[in-house]
């Protein structure tokens, strides 16, 4: 009864006696089979042999589904098709992944509340683990699983891929490669096949004299409050839950002062990175990146990013501020009219470190220009001359090359200055509530003194101008 074209065997068949007629039919990926029996009255019953000699004899050698070939002899299904068989398809193999035993996501955005001020309370730099935390599993790759069509062809997965080992420090491998423990406490950084585990100094309660100062080459967190003549130094972030009162605080990277800092004019911050604080009182803050609080009282600010004094109520007030890239703010000044001086863009020392840079640029130019002209004579005296002055051409060259790599670091200077200039000129002090009268607002060498209130504006700098307009 079997008939094969191209190796396969034919899709559907009928067969036909005097008791019964049988259909049987494959589909066409081969994965399954049906029959239909219209089995004549009063004629003998096809029996259960008869139709698996049928199937068999087809081409269908795998699958048989016996709850519906019994269901056929049953008469439950005359005259209507049935499944008879199915194949099973091949499952390919996973890839090898590794599952984090640790959430790497800190916490690193403040809540803003309701009326605009910022909650720094449940901010977070970093992640803590401890020394034999499990940190990463991996799931080596599997081969998968094998199939099979109902006409007993095999069906052969893909096997998944294995991944590298994961680079890094501060871990320690299991001898089976498949799982990565911290290697002291510290905090966990992942990212792009790369898992480090560096040092965190945690401080559990205050930081008072008799527990001294901290310095530290990896990140700070203190829990408690730091009490007045503290030095915290830190090569990374550095987190204060507690009120800070006139410490110092040195950080290469940010700062967040979760219950804010009352310096009392001695106390100062210096980060490489960002500082955020609930509020800063008379303190010296110096900061690479931007400055976010909800209120400012007699500090003196340098920052090299933006600032921002978030809430409706966010004020500066009193001190002196120097910020590069534009403020917001609801109000500078108050009614009692303390003066209060904000210096936006860049400022004087930066203009002189670019005429400087120019100046040097000028001079070293004109060095190169006098080693080119000694390399050249010798180049052109006869090769007499040139033999006997090897010594100091092999000087020239050297000297000329060392100020070309000079002049190169000048211009890459001077360009980096003149951005800030650049970006400086388009920074603006925007806002939202008012500003008071002995205000000082200066943009490079042009002052702005407010001598009467100004509500809901944006001070800027255009064409060498300092220019004032409403909000809309």
């Amino acid at each position: 009864m079997e008939e094969v074209k191209n190796g396969q065997p034919q899709k559907e068949e009928v067969i036909e006696t005097q008791a019964y007629t049988l259909r049987i039919r494959i589909s066409d990926d081969f994965m399954t089979a049906w029959i239909r029996l219209d089995q004549k009255p009063g004629e003998e019953m096809i029996t259960e042999a008869d139709i698996k000699r049928a199937v068999t004899n087809f081409g269908v050698k795998k699958g048989l589904i016996q709850e519906n070939l019994d269901s056929v002899l049953a008469g439950e299904h005359n005259y209507s098709e049935v499944v008879i068989a199915e194949g099973r398809p091949c499952v390919d193999g996973e890839d090898g992944r590794y599952d984090l035993m640790v959430n790497v996501t800190a916490n690193q955005s403040p809540k803003e509340l309701p009326d605009g001020t910022v909650d720094y309370t449940d901010m977070n730099l970093f992640v803590p683990v401890s020394k034999g935390q499990l940190l990463v599993k991996y799931s080596p790759a599997t081969i998968g699983s094998f199939g099979f069509s109902v006409t007993g062809q095999l069906l052969t997965p893909k096997k998944g891929k294995d991944q590298p080992l994961l680079h890094g420090s501060g871990f320690i491998l299991s001898e089976d490669k498949k799982e990565y423990t911290a290697a002291y406490d510290g905090k966990i950084d992942y990212k792009d096949g790369e898992l480090n585990v560096s040092h965190v100094l945690t401080v559990p309660g205050n930081l008072d004299t008799a527990s001294g100062h901290v310095h530290f080459a990896g990140d700070v967190e203190v829990k408690g409050e730091v009490f007045p003549g503290i030095v915290i130094e830190a090569g990374g972030n550095v987190v204060i839950s507690g009120h800070v009162s006139s410490a110092t605080i040195i950080a290469g990277g940010d700062v967040v002062l979760k219950g804010g800092m009352q310096a009392e004019g001695v106390g100062s911050i210096s980060a490489g990175g960002n500082v955020e604080a609930k509020f800063i009182e008379a303190a010296q803050v110096d900061c690479n990146g931007n400055l976010k609080t909800n209120y400012l009282l007699n500090c003196n600010l340098n920052i090299n990013g933006s600032l921002t004094v978030a809430g409706k109520k966010g004020a500066i007030i009193g001190g002196s501020i120097s910020c590069m890239k534009g403020i917001s703010v609801a109000e500078i000044g108050n009614t009692a009219e303390l003066p209060t001086k904000i210096f936006v863009g860049a400022g004087e020392d930066v203009l002189e470190r670019v005429v400087d840079m120019k100046r040097k640029l000028k001079k070293t130019d004109e060095e190169i220009m006098l080693l080119q002209k000694g390399k050249k004579q010798i180049e052109e005296a006869a090769e007499a001359v040139r033999e006997k002055n090897r010594a100091i051409y092999e000087k020239t060259l050297q000297a000329l090359s060392l100020k070309q790599t000079e002049r190169e670091d000048i211009l890459l200077r001077e360009h980096y200055l003149s951005d800030l200039i650049s970006e400086g000129e388009k920074s603006k002090v925007k806002v939202s509530g008012k500003i008071y009268p002995r205000v000082t607002l200066s943009f490079q060498s042009q002052k702005f003194e407010v001598k009467e209130e100004l509500k809901n504006v944006t001070v800027g700098f255009s064409e060498g101008q300092i220019v004032v307009f409403n909000n809309i």
